[in-house]
């Protein structure tokens, strides 16, 4: 389950620890203690950078990355968190002039359709998708 930044966030959404969270305690429970932490402080509040920002910046790092499926992710958390598809859009641009023309076809294309799909719902049928309806 992913977290949905919640103040107070500890990598915990409904009882259920987020996945890499619950990959840090594998490691040993001050280890989990310590990234659940780390991860409430990144995503549990608004900081300098507010969280629409944040995702913001994920999803140009997982363009550059060349991660499809998480740049999806990011950009539904930051259409989620009030991005518009103006923001992604220029985002996808400086990911682009960063990681290489390739990615216009392995990433951009796919993040484009989805905000479109996405915004054409109305705002109350917006809740997060789950990671698999968020393939093509």
């Amino acid at each position: 389950m992913r977290c949905r930044n919640k103040p107070g966030c500890r990598g915990v959404v409904a009882g259920k620890k987020c996945p890499g969270v619950s990959l840090a305690d594998r490691l040993g429970p001050e280890f989990g203690a310590l990234l659940a932490d780390y991860h409430g402080r990144i995503w549990g509040r608004e900081g300098a950078i507010p969280l629409k920002y944040k995702y913001l910046m994920a999803l140009a790092t997982a363009v550059t990355g060349r991660e499809r499926e998480r740049a999806l992710l990011e950009t539904n958390k930051a259409l989620a968190h009030g991005a518009t598809a103006e923001e992604i859009r220029e985002t996808l641009e400086l990911a682009v002039w960063l990681g290489g023309s390739p990615l216009l076809l392995e990433i951009v294309g796919p993040v484009l359709r989805f905000v479109k799909k996405r915004l054409a719902q109305p705002p109350t049928s917006r809740r997060p998708p789950r990671a698999q309806s968020l393939r093509r």
